[in-house]
């Protein structure tokens, strides 16, 4: 008898283990990262590894950084623990990278790494000057003006690039933003001091900065969307194509967790749905009969989706087509694309490929509802550089004519 209730207790106890892991949310991962002895030896090895990875690289990277705060470089290759306050640039992010010096933007390039953000997204690199002028090339880098101006807003993520007196360097710190509120820059910085500015401080450490502080060169947005996703979505875009003033896509999707589930598809065009500035599509659902995704993934027959995305944007558009679970909200990059747009008819103001009264109305709404900004040159009818009652009054004439 005794026996018996060990067995039935060895198996409930497995039973609810089981049930247990079952019930975590099954889009976050363990990290694992195979560090030094020493690395291992301090609490930072422990901090990393209850990090999970939740497919978000944006958060992933922000919270790996915040999990080294307080870390110490130290004097020689065995005071890597992160708590010998030494003072010869020897770290763990340095013996990953294979070059003990000057860290700041090894750091960054380590979080990176560890958060499995591909080197096309972020890059490796060491030397600050490197790494800015390649997020420039990129198109990716803001101004500390612009961004004090109202031009870009900051996110998590985003890497932010200093320039102290210390040299004549373009930029000579980097760190990684964690938050911007109230004009101010919240960041984790490598080989920084604790507390002061100090670009070579040998700690990793919090910081925040006024955006108007010109200590600030730049902040750079890298294309996380490009990253690698944890993912239980199963996409393709099996064909694209430009149509005037639109963009057309077909492909399926479906989400292996469940069959009963439509998910939606999201059309960012001029940008990654980061970018506030992207026009964004998101009433498409990859409902249609697709039998052949089904005896590919036993996931149910209904996944295809395809449709016309109207776009007042015109010319060659960057295109990023995702998958989205509404459920969820978990998301999937399916493809990025690049699209020469033919543009829509002048005064087409609706994009119904016709142009009528319709068109004056919607005019007429564009104009009431965005008072405080109307200069999209989309809308400007007459081609002088407003959007006024005048390009309402024309467009009701030119119609009228014709």
């Amino acid at each position: 008898m005794k026996k018996t209730h060990r067995v039935l207790s060895v198996i409930s106890a497995f039973l609810a283990v089981m049930m247990l892991f079952a019930l975590l949310p099954q889009s976050a991962a363990a990290l694992t990262y195979k560090g030094s002895t020493s690395y291992k030896s301090g609490p930072y090895y422990e901090r990393l590894c209850a990090v999970e990875l939740t497919g978000d690289s944006r958060k992933d990277i922000v919270n790996i950084a915040k999990s080294q705060v307080g870390y110490f470089e130290g004097s020689n290759s065995n005071e890597l623990s992160g708590t010998v306050n030494g003072s010869k640039n020897y770290t763990e992010y340095g013996r990953w990278y294979g070059m003990q010096d000057m860290w700041c933007a090894i750091f960054v390039s380590w979080c990176a790494y560890v958060a499995g953000v591909p080197e096309s997204v972020v890059l490796k690199h060491a030397y600050t000057p490197t790494g800015l002028s390649w997020f420039q090339n990129k198109g990716q880098a803001y101004s500390r003006a612009d961004v004090a101006a109202g031009k870009y807003t900051p996110q998590p993520g985003d890497i932010i690039y200093f320039k102290s007196p210390r040299n004549n360097n373009p930029t000579n710190h980097v760190g990684i933003v964690t938050e911007y509120k109230n004009r101010t820059v919240y960041t984790v910085e490598g080989n920084s001091s604790l507390v002061g500015i100090d670009t070579n401080g040998g700690a990793v450490a919090a910081k925040s900065h006024s955006i108007d502080d010109t200590y600030i060169v730049y902040i750079c947005r890298p294309d996380y969307d490009l990253s690698p996703v944890l993912s239980t979505f199963k996409t393709q875009l099996d064909e694209y194509s430009a149509v005037k003033s639109g963009v057309s896509v077909r492909g399926w999707c479906c989400y292996t967790r469940t069959k009963a589930r439509t998910m939606e598809i999201h059309v960012y065009i001029g940008g990654p749905l980061s970018d506030k500035d992207a026009e964004a599509h998101t009433d498409i659902l990859a409902d249609t009969y697709r039998p052949d995704v089904d005896a590919a993934y036993n996931c149910g027959e209904n996944h295809g989706y395809e449709a016309t995305v109207k776009t007042k944007l015109s010319g060659k558009q960057p295109v990023y087509v995702y998958a989205f679970n509404p459920y969820t909200d978990e998301h999937s990059l399916i493809s990025k694309i690049t699209v020469d747009i033919p543009a829509a008819d002048k005064g087409d103001v609706n994009i119904d490929y016709s142009v009528d009264n319709k068109d004056v109305v919607e005019l007429f709404r564009y104009i009431s509802d965005n008072v405080n900004d109307l200069t999209d040159t989309f809308y400007d009818f007459n081609g002088d550089g407003k959007v006024n009652n005048k390009d309402v009054t024309l467009l009701f004439r030119y119609i009228n004519s014709n």
